[in-house]
């Protein structure tokens, strides 16, 4: 997560994940956050919470380690009993279908949509760009390849549900998150 969204880019992909994770927070009704590498690392953040707040919460949380264990996740929601209308992934790499950690987040999901059937999962792989190496997922299931600040658009357009002012601009957020 360390390397840049692009070549032509010096915002790592640890910095846009964490903003877009205090921008979705800020707009959600309710939020659950997670940070992820070896293990879940949940984040505690409030309505009260500004977009950079919610975004140095996530990069301080406790994920022991820097693996790619986007399903432990998935597991972290089901054991907590919590159901979602929506879970976003964001991740520097593919996380779909790749078992190197003993388990891949299309495997969890599909335990999980068990019971959960009217979630959405969206995975965007924040430094793909047209080389997306997923392929759909099924159901309900969302695969991004890139990053730019139209992908909350796109994430809302998979659902049908896009709004007009439902991705804020960078000017909507200095003057009406990040500063209160």
């Amino acid at each position: 997560m360390a390397s840049p969204v692009s070549d032509k880019s010096q915002v790592s992909c640890a910095d846009a994940a964490n903003v877009l994770c205090g921008i979705v927070a800020k707009r959600s009704e309710s939020a659950y956050v997670a940070a992820f590498g070896s293990d879940v690392g949940p984040v505690v953040c409030t309505k009260n919470d500004t977009v950079l707040a919610i975004a140095n919460k996530v990069r301080a949380a406790d994920t022991k380690g820097w693996s790619t264990n986007a399903h432990l996740c998935v597991r972290w929601l089901a054991a907590k009993n919590i159901k979602p209308d929506r879970v976003i992934i964001l991740s520097d790499m593919q996380c779909w279908n790749d078992s190197s950690y003993g388990s891949n987040l299309a495997d969890e999901w599909q335990s999980f949509k068990k019971s959960n059937r009217d979630t959405w999962i969206h995975c965007v792989h924040l430094n793909g760009y047209g080389d997306n190496p997923i392929k759909s997922g099924g159901d309900k299931v969302n695969l991004v390849s890139g990053f730019s600040e139209k992908v909350v658009t796109m994430l809302l357009q998979a659902e049908g549900s896009v709004l007009e002012d439902s991705v804020p601009t960078v000017e909507q957020i200095r003057n009406g998150w990040a500063l209160k």
